[in-house]
This record gives structure tokens, C-alpha cells and sequence, in this order.
């Protein structure tokens, strides 16, 4: 079983040779939903950030479950989530999800949302967000995933676009545990 030292965890333990590989394209999901308080639809109130979290949360995990080939993959981040356009109680909110991108027990899925606009009956873009998951095996810890197959260029910018941010993540880890130290 894997060890955690700090906030990485050990995967010397299990075996990443021979992974099988998917492609981005197989745990592609979508959720539609409408969203908040139907009592309060119609009157121009708008849903708590935490609603739509919950509800992005339902999407992504759905993708990251999907491409891990079992049921449980637990929540671990939230990266670069942007509301960009605000969400009324009783809006219809339709949420694309897929994999962009893998480690060995981690997947990143990007969630892009739009709401349905009465007066114009056109699609807005509302939302982008990408979310980490840490799949979970039968006995609850951290388990290998399937590697990640790009189609397409623009999957590979963004394979490109997180593993940098993944990089500067750990950077940004490692300064603050170095201020952390004595004499720092």
C-alpha cells in the first residue's frame, strides 16, 4: 500500500508498468441541471458560489470515475475556477466534462458550463473550472489510473497548460516548506 510523507503520497509500492490508455474522448459527460431555489426562480437572486461548486463537483467526478473504470474517486482541488457570468436560482445550467489530463493516481477534469438565457434563448458561456481527483481503490487508497490518449492538438495544449501548473504547484509547495524551517 502506498505510504503519504507530507502531502505527497509514496507510489514505490505499486506497479505503474503496463497501465492501459484512454482517450479523453471516452469520459466525456455532460450534466444539465436547474439549479438553486425553485421558489426563488424569476426574481433575479442569485445562487451561492458553494451551489455551483457542488453542482460542477457532480459533473466532473461522473468524467474522473468514468475514465478510472470505477466508482470512487475522491475530490481532491479545485484549480482556476471561473464564474464568469452570474447564475440565478432556476436557470438551467448544462456543464460539459472531460479528462485533461492524468498522473499516476490523479485526474484532472475540465468542466466548462453554460446557462440558457430566456430573452435571447441562446447558450452563455458561464463557467470554466478544472478539478483533481484521486481514484480510490476497493480498500480506499490511492489507486493507478489509465494513461491519457490526446486526439487532438488543443487537448495537447492543454495536457501542456496543466502539467506546467502542476510544476509551478510544486515550486510554490516546496517554497512554502522551506519558510517553514528554523532559520529560514
Amino acid at each position: 500500500a502506498p505510504a503519504v510523507q507530507g502531502r505527497r503520497i509514496d507510489l514505490r509500492g505499486l506497479s505503474t508498468g503496463n497501465r492501459p490508455s484512454k482517450a479523453s474522448k471516452e469520459s466525456w459527460s455532460f450534466a444539465a441541471e436547474i439549479v438553486g431555489n425553485a421558489s426563488l426562480a424569476g426574481k433575479g437572486i442569485r445562487i451561492t458560489a458553494g451551489e455551483v461548486l457542488k453542482v460542477i463537483d457532480l459533473a466532473a467526478s461522473y468524467a474522473a470515475c468514468v475514465h478510472a473504470g470505477h466508482p470512487t474517486c475522491t475530490t481532491l482541488a479545485f484549480d482556476h475556477v471561473e464564474l464568469l457570468v452570474p447564475i440565478l436560482h432556476g436557470d438551467l445550467l448544462h456543464l460539459d466534462s472531460r479528462v485533461a489530463n492524468v498522473g499516476n493516481t490523479s485526474i484532472v477534469v475540465q468542466v466548462v458550463g453554460r446557462k440558457w438565457d430566456l430573452l435571447t434563448r441562446q447558450w452563455i458561456y458561464t463557467l470554466e473550472a478544472f478539478v483533481t481527483f484521486v481514484a480510490l481503490g476497493p480498500d480506499k487508497r490511492p489507486t493507478i489510473v489509465p494513461t491519457l490518449e490526446t486526439g487532438s492538438e488543443e487537448e495537447e495544449e492543454l495536457r501542456a497548460f496543466l502539467q506546467a501548473r502542476s510544476l509551478l504547484n510544486e515550486q510554490y509547495e516546496a517554497e512554502q516548506i522551506a519558510m517553514q524551517q528554523p532559520g529560514a
